[in-house]
């Protein structure tokens, strides 16, 4: 309701009674005196029902302070002035950002989408591993979860973080997308990439998908996150945060990036190796639920890194950092108590 309702529901009520009294009046012969003091105490009893009613309203919905607050500076509509309830986060603090070594970075509130931090977040850099959560999103195109994919010796053989797979060893999908997505093992990556399809036609894909989510300054070379020549695998900031938005709106990596440890069999159950999750943040700050690492020599250390408690749910992108963890804590650091969600 608004203000302006109540003025006309007042001057309905006040036309209907003077109609009632004119109509008594001129159709009966009742005394017109009797007739005035019963409206009047009807009258009175109108205008303190709706003065309450006005109360009751304006005062939790904060109208009557945009009223005094008009009057006081002088808005000639202020009237009919509403009151916006804040879009959450809101700030609270003005203390200067931390100092951070990351060439470029990104905070987001991940419910209202609104930018928290930023600095060069459109700056084309090397993605490094975080590239893994494209060749997820594309793998899970292609496969299903307890298909089986044999190692081809390449794989074995691809310079990145591993997780050891003998050649000709076969692996469930899950095992393979598991194992990336918790040690960022490059050689499953890599195993994926080949099941199906040929490696290129792998690298299409995830170009074609980061196209539909209007990445556009992505390109995909490689599955694993490897440099690409001159700096043809890149991403931004921005880009990757979209990125992990759409990675962890899958249930199975929602699931598979907050994992902080797991145990990978082939399928026969000869080969056993034990992964630890990249993410250090996951054991060191509690409402740690993911995403990804990567480092390579020309991407510095890159983190894209989630937090949930309570109303916050934040994201954090940080690329050609030299120390990628400390940036992120200082960035959460300071958004915590920049911001607040009620």
């Amino acid at each position: 309701m608004s203000l302006a309702f109540y003025q006309q529901f007042v001057l309905g009520i006040i036309f209907f009674v003077i109609r009632v009294i004119w109509f008594v009046d001129v159709v009966t012969s009742f005394s017109v005196r009797k007739v005035l003091k019963i409206s009047r105490a009807v009258f009175v009893a109108v205008v303190l029902s709706t003065t309450v009613g006005f109360l009751i309203y304006a005062i939790p919905s904060k109208t009557l302070y945009s009223i005094f607050d008009g009057y006081m500076f002088g808005s000639q509509s202020f009237i009919y002035t509403t009151y916006v309830k804040p879009d959450f986060p809101v700030k609270i603090a003005t203390k200067p950002a931390p100092s951070i070594s990351a060439v470029a970075a990104l905070v987001v509130d991940n419910k209202s989408g609104k930018r928290l931090y930023e600095y060069k977040p459109d700056l084309k850099l090397a993605p490094a591993s975080t590239t893994k959560l494209m060749t997820a999103l594309v793998a899970l195109d292609l496969y299903n979860l307890d298909d089986e994919v044999t190692v081809p010796l390449n794989c074995t053989q691809i310079d990145s973080t591993k997780a050891w797979l003998p050649v000709a060893s076969t692996y469930k999908v899950r095992d393979l997308l598991l194992s990336m997505m918790v040690g960022s093992a490059g050689d499953s990556a890599c195993v994926l990439a080949e099941g199906k399809t040929s490696i290129t036609d792998f690298v299409n894909l995830m170009n074609k998908k980061a196209a539909e989510f209007g990445m556009k300054n992505t390109n995909f070379t490689n599955p694993v996150g490897l440099d690409g020549l001159v700096g043809e695998h890149h991403s931004t900031a921005a880009e990757l945060y979209i990125l992990s938005q759409k990675a962890t709106s899958n249930d199975f990596i929602k699931r598979a990036v907050a994992q902080k440890e797991f145990d990978m069999f082939s399928a026969d159950q000869k080969f056993e190796t034990k992964l630890l999750n990249t993410n250090a943040l996951l054991w060191q700050i509690p409402g740690s639920v993911g995403v990804k690492t990567g480092t390579t020599a020309s991407a510095g250390e890159v983190l894209i890194y989630e937090y949930s408690v309570d109303k916050k749910d934040i994201t954090i992108v940080v690329m050609g950092s030299t120390d990628r963890f400390y940036d992120t804590r200082a960035l959460l650091d300071w958004t915590l108590s920049s911001y607040s969600w009620e």
